[in-house]
């Protein structure tokens, strides 16, 4: 299904399709059979929802075999699709592809699909948590029925409160003990609740082995911390393998992690984003000319399809640090720390377009083959507002998006088929229909 999907995305291009399973074959050109038919010439006009529909709790439709637990941890392990070369341990492949089953295939897979295994143990919860620092504030000083609530409200859910609360002063939780109408705990060592002294389960300890793998952790962490942590786990065996999955949709020329000035301009730029400080860069361009410029750092950004890391900052102009500018890490010569600070107000430019669309992408969202879990965590790097419509029965999710990545997103949208219809904008839409019009002159044209 991940396969298919990744065919999609060339909708427009594709002249035949053969194969020996002739399932899949017929699946995806009845797909394009589908698609035609929604953007066809014949095709009614959609009516583009309200652009700015206010996002609510939508309900899920659960697959038998895939929770939402599931699907996380897979979409995090990789970083983007790709296709597991062996079975994990204590898990059935199929149950981490999307889509839905053939008939055949049902019974199987109610069977062979194992219960899910929480991946963080739940005293990183946010119940937890409250507690937490009920019992840390209650060991410096007695505190009232009240503060108790208002920590609770605080660390955890609003509605938290009314068994929380409860629980700790009635004696459910047998964890404080009460004199005159105060608070106190009954624990000999409060300190032990700090961080860093709660325990790893063996699952974790196994993920954070996995992690060292891979070639990135060096960028994040120096030489000596990998080390020490190499020894702390090395009795762990790793939860998976970086040669436990293929990515057959990313890009080989990716930006070398091994290389030594590459990890030292990487952590450069890590300590500028922490103490909010300037870069001075020597920046190679696309004609291989080198120039020096002041930079304030703001973010970085990882493309999993490219397989690179860009620096988003603000140059340094007669006005200040004013030009925003986009800069491959890959292309950096040289990186130091300036003296100059940054901007006080940088960070609000974080995690939002450099260009904006003017309007969003609506799409509306079926709930056939999962498409809703799926758009929600394939497209959870984008500003998304998604409610669900009574009269259809369906989701419309308006996404939000940097022009940019616009036809990136195109060809995102396009690899989900006929369970999604794009809604608008009229220059968005354009280009989709002109994709799948396309493709369908190139299936059944004249021979």
């Amino acid at each position: 299904n991940e396969m298919l999907a990744w065919i999609k995305t060339f909708t427009g291009r594709i002249l035949d399709i053969q194969g020996t399973n002739s399932f899949a074959v017929a699946k995806i050109t009845r797909d394009f059979e589908k698609m035609y038919e929604m953007y066809g010439p014949e095709s009614p006009q959609p009516v583009c929802a309200e652009q700015t529909a206010p996002e609510q709790t939508v309900p899920r439709q659960p697959d038998p075999c895939r929770s939402v637990s599931d699907t996380t941890s897979y979409r995090l392990i990789t970083g983007q699709t790709a296709s597991l070369r062996r079975s994990l341990p204590g898990s059935e492949p199929d149950c981490l592809t999307s889509g839905q089953p053939t008939v055949s295939d049902v019974p199987s897979r109610k069977s062979a699909c194992p219960q899910p295994q929480e991946l963080f143990d739940k005293i990183y919860g946010c119940y937890y948590q409250a507690v937490r620092r009920i019992l840390l504030e209650a060991a410096a000083e007695p505190v009232s029925k009240n503060r108790i609530r208002e920590l609770s409200m605080k660390y955890s859910y609003l509605e938290s409160s009314l068994t929380i609360v409860p629980k700790l002063t009635k004696g459910g939780w047998p964890l404080l003990k009460e004199t005159d109408s105060r608070y106190r705990p009954v624990l000999l060592h409060p300190e032990l609740l700090l961080p860093g002294h709660l325990p790893l389960t063996l699952l974790q300890k196994s993920w954070l082995k996995a992690l060292l793998f891979d070639r990135r952790m060096r960028l994040f962490i120096t030489a000596e911390q990998l080390d020490q942590l190499n020894c702390w786990l090395s009795d762990t065996e790793p939860l998976y393998r970086q040669e436990d999955f293929y990515y057959f949709d990313q890009y080989l020329d990716g930006d070398d992690y091994t290389s030594s000035s590459y990890q030292d301009h990487f952590q450069t730029i890590l300590r500028g984003l922490t103490e909010k400080r300037a870069l001075i860069l020597v920046y190679e361009n696309r004609w291989g000319q080198c120039s020096t410029l002041e930079a304030a750092p703001y973010q970085l950004q990882y493309s999993s399809k490219d397989d690179k890391f860009r620096l988003c900052c603000l140059k340094y102009s007669r006005s200040g640090f004013s030009q925003n500018t986009i800069l491959n890490l890959s292309r950096i010569k040289a990186c130091h720390l300036s003296r100059q600070a940054a901007p006080e107000d940088l960070r609000r430019l974080a995690f939002r377009p450099i260009h904006p669309a003017s309007q969003p992408v609506v799409i509306r969202i079926s709930g056939e083959r999962n498409s809703l879990e799926r758009c929600m965590l394939h497209f959870a790097n984008y500003e998304k507002h998604t409610r669900y419509e009574e009269e259809t029965k369906t989701w419309l999710c308006s996404i939000y998006y940097d022009l940019a990545d616009e036809t990136e997103l195109l060809i995102e949208l396009l690899s989900f088929g006929p369970v999604i219809q794009v809604l608008g904008p009229e220059s968005f839409l354009r280009q989709i229909r002109c994709r799948v019009q396309k493709q369908h002159e190139l299936f059944y044209r004249a021979v």
